[in-house]
């Protein structure tokens, strides 16, 4: 949505909710150029609008890591973080001139995929411009709102793990947006947004001297809608950060298992001291464990912990 927000000119470009009736639609509008995240039925809305003769480009870390698969319903790829070229892109296709000079840009040429240099890392996220939900078609009349605004404090995560697309995506070094930004953006979420904040981060608790500042701001001036986030169990050994998430409305916090098999990860049990914490401060957590295993055995303390887990979402 940034980058589409940076691109957005006179005709209307737009990333869409995924779903052939609201493509059709926008079809009808016209549009120089559409953008698509691929989830669940976005390559065949994808296609669809190719079959109508617009444009399209898609990006996000499925894509950045498979950019020859999405190419068969795309026009373009963009690799990586596209928030510095996407204007550059934009004109490139207008005038049909420099698409080879455009970073993190594949497409097809002569038949054969071509790849061009990685795109770097935006340096300054301050100069993002907060996403226009306006442009999301069904939002730009009066009284219409998200059901969850999301928010970014920040890209990258410092730990690296080599199962996860995060570092590939927005690199090891951690980046974030200076307070008064992510206040600003806070304060207009009320626009679209109902009472719930996501703040998708991959990695919200990554900078706790930083996060521990944004919530004590956050309560100072008494921005403190519902939120949610995503953070590593051990933000529970931080009785501070942990005070300063519930009395900021802190509501669910998502935390990766990993995997389910105790041969994969092995002291998935020591999670446990970590969950009781979580739900002293009566937080719910959401656990995902992504990844696959060709046999699932589970040990009588990995059953435990799962079974309790769920119970401390009931909390919500």
């Amino acid at each position: 949505m940034m980058p589409i927000t940076i691109a957005k000119t006179n005709a209307r470009m737009a990333s869409l909710p995924n779903s052939s009736s609201a493509v059709r639609t926008m079809i009808h509008t016209d549009p120089a150029t559409a953008a698509f995240t691929p989830a669940r039925s976005g390559s065949l809305d994808a296609k669809l609008v190719r079959k109508a003769g617009i444009p399209v480009f898609i990006g996000g870390p499925h894509v950045t890591y498979m950019p020859e698969e999405a190419l068969q319903y795309a026009d373009y790829v963009m690799r990586g973080e596209a928030d510095d070229v996407i204007v550059d892109f934009v004109k490139a296709i207008e005038t049909g001139k420099g698409l080879d000079k455009i970073p993190g840009l594949s497409y097809m040429k002569d038949g054969q995929v071509k790849h061009n240099s990685t795109a770097p890392f935006c340096k300054d996220l301050d100069t993002i411009p907060a996403p226009d939900f306006g442009i999301i078609q069904g939002l730009e009349h009066e009284g219409a709102r998200l059901t969850i605004s999301p928010i970014m404090t920040s890209r990258g995560c410092p730990y690296d793990c080599s199962f996860c697309s995060v570092t590939g995506m927005f690199g090891q070094k951690y980046r974030f947006r200076s307070k008064e930004r992510v206040l600003e953006e806070l304060q207009n979420h009320r626009k679209f947004g109902g009472d719930w904040v996501f703040f998708y981060d991959d990695n919200f608790c990554a900078h706790k001297k930083r996060t521990k500042e944004l919530l004590h701001t956050m309560i100072q001036k008494k921005l403190t809608p519902n939120w949610t986030a995503q953070v590593r169990v051990e933000v529970a050994k931080d009785p501070e950060l942990m005070d300063l998430m519930v009395r900021s409305k802190c509501h669910t916090v998502y935390i990766g298992l990993e995997s389910i098999n105790p041969e994969i990860w092995d002291n998935v049990t020591a999670v446990n001291p970590s969950g009781l914490f979580l739900a002293e401060a009566n937080l719910a957590i959401s656990l995902f464990c992504p990844i696959p295993t060709e046999q699932v055995s589970f040990s009588f303390s990995l059953i435990s912990f799962l079974i309790f887990s769920a119970k401390l979402s009931a909390f919500s």
